[in-house]
Parts: structure tokens; sequence; C-alpha cells
């Protein structure tokens, strides 16, 4: 793990733990949270200080190269890897592990409500919550694949490798999940996550981009984009999004009646990491090393790390 300077690229600090080389499956994203950053290599789960660079602790993962990335939420950091499964942020200690579900591409997301913490897994067949304290499952419902729910409010909404689902959306409750509409979509890939803003699902799948009202589903507008299984980011009203296999980033304006493109950049990226932005900056990642461009007015390549 590398801790970079976001202004200049500057190494500040550099974390290692054991681990193989697994290729391109070994894509898990880092959570920050409380001080510590939670980030799955190819074998192990591991802690480290946010400012030091120290490891605080270090586990073996139930499944290796996991493409999914760590869920930190009340103090539990939770991982779904082969098996789903919870540790204590502080220690590393194992909470508990859910056998009945697992994966290893989709994130875990949390939906909390009355003192209440369900984990949300989007897993191989279906769409469960389980109880964060417990593990237990709550409920299940048909869905599983690759993308990572989004949740506004009380309702989810996940994209499902299962054609005749496509784009699902439900209402969440302690009892269990009331479906609210889905849209088939028969694509190619899956992998990317959808996102909600002004009433909308905004899904940059992998040949196609779509924008739905989150009410009912109906198609505000469609679109055919050579996209990639990455998933898109928003800020400031805006959408970013890579296609031609990672080579573009396209700029697009969050828009609920037409697809707007307000500009267009040649990056060069990996067609799986999504684009990452804070602080009006916009990292993206290459083959050999990472790029940040500034998306202020003074936009320009600002930095670039190897």
């Amino acid at each position: 793990m590398i801790c970079l300077d976001l202004s200049t690229g500057k190494t500040l600090w550099k974390a290692a733990v054991p681990g193989e080389p697994k290729g391109r499956n070994c894509s898990s994203t880092a959570a920050v949270a409380e001080g510590k950053v939670f980030a799955m290599g190819s074998t192990n789960l591991f802690a480290v200080d946010a400012d030091t660079g120290k490891v605080c602790w270090s586990v073996a993962l139930p499944s290796k190269a996991p493409g999914s990335s760590p869920l930190a939420v009340n103090g539990v950091v939770v991982i779904n890897t082969g098996k789903l499964t919870a540790y204590d942020a502080a220690t590393g200690k194992q909470l508990w592990q859910q056998a009945k579900i697992g994966g290893g591409n989709s994130s875990p997301t949390a939906w909390q409500k009355n003192g209440r913490t369900l984990v949300l897994a989007n897993a191989r067949n279906d769409l469960s919550a389980v109880d964060l304290k417990t593990g237990d499952v709550v409920w299940s419902t048909a869905c599983g694949g690759d993308s990572t729910p989004a949740i506004v409010g009380d309702t989810l909404v996940v994209q499902s490798k299962t054609a005749k689902i496509g784009l699902l959306a439900v209402r969440l409750t302690f009892e269990g999940a009331e479906s609210l509409w889905n849209f088939p979509i028969d694509a190619l890939r899956t992998q990317s996550s959808p996102i909600l803003h002004d009433g909308h699902v905004f899904l940059m799948d992998d040949g196609n981009h779509y924008c739905l009202k989150l009410s009912d589903g109906k198609v505000a507008w469609q679109q055919p984009v050579p996209s990639t299984i990455a998933s898109p980011a928003l800020a400031d009203g805006k959408i970013f999004v890579m296609v031609n296999n990672g080579n573009n980033i396209q700029m697009l304006k969050a828009s609920t009646t037409e697809r707007v493109e307000l500009g267009k950049a040649n990056v060069r990226a990996l067609p799986c990491p999504s684009p990452t932005i804070a602080h009006g900056r916009l990292v993206v990642r290459l083959k050999d090393r990472l790029r940040c461009y500034d998306l202020t007015d003074g936009g320009k390549l600002s930095a670039s790390a190897e």
C-alpha cells in the first residue's frame, strides 16, 4: 500500500504484508475509517495507520485475490470474498462468518435505521441482508452478480447478472426486500455499479448508458456507449465514466432528460479501476502509474506518480 500527497504525487509512506501475484482479479479498493486504512491484498486483509503507514494487524483472507472491497462501519470491517466475514476494526479479530453468502467482486454496503445495521451483499445468486452484530441472514431475494448495491434512504438499486432481472430496485425493510421495479438488461458484463442522484438511477453498463426514474424504473434516456466494467463517479453534478476500454474518460452532465457530454480526455487508464475524485482532483490508474488531473477552473495535469 502506498500513500501519496494528492497535490504533488509525493510518496508519504509505504506499507506491505505478504502476498502472491494474482493479476487483475486482485483489484480491491481500500476503505478509510477511524484513522485506519483497511485493504485486501492478494492473500490478506490488513489495517494500516492512515497517518504513519504502520501495519496495525493482518489476517488471512477466506479466499484469495478478491475484486470486492471492504466495508468499514460501526467499528466492524466486513468483506465479501468467498464467505461474508466480519472483523473487529481495532484488533482484526474475526467476529463472525456467514458461509451461506459469498462472492468475490461485489462489495458489501450498509443500511442503518432505528439503531440497527444490516449489511447488504450482492452474492452469487441472491441479494442478502445480514445483521451486522450477529452475522445472521435476515432475508434474501433473487439477484446476484458483481455489481455493488447503491442505497439512498430505504431504496436500494443493484445490477444483476441475470438478464431477466437486470437492474433491480427494492425498498429495504427488516422483514425483507419489497420489489419496486426491475429493468431487464442482457449485458455482456454486469460489473458496473449504479449511481442514485436527483431521484434517478444512472447506470453506465458495458455497452450502454442509462438514466431511469428511481420511483418507477421508467427510462429517462438511454444511449449505446462503448464503456468498460469500471463504475462511474459523481461529483458537482457531473458523472465521470471510463469509455473505450479505459483509453478515454468522459464527463457527463448528471441530466435526467438527455445524455449531455461536457468533456472528454485521453487518459489511457486501465479498464477495471474506477475513477476517484476528491478536493477538485481526479485520479485514474494506468498500467504503471497513477495520474491526477485538476478539475477546477485552471484544470491541468497536476501530478503523475509511478
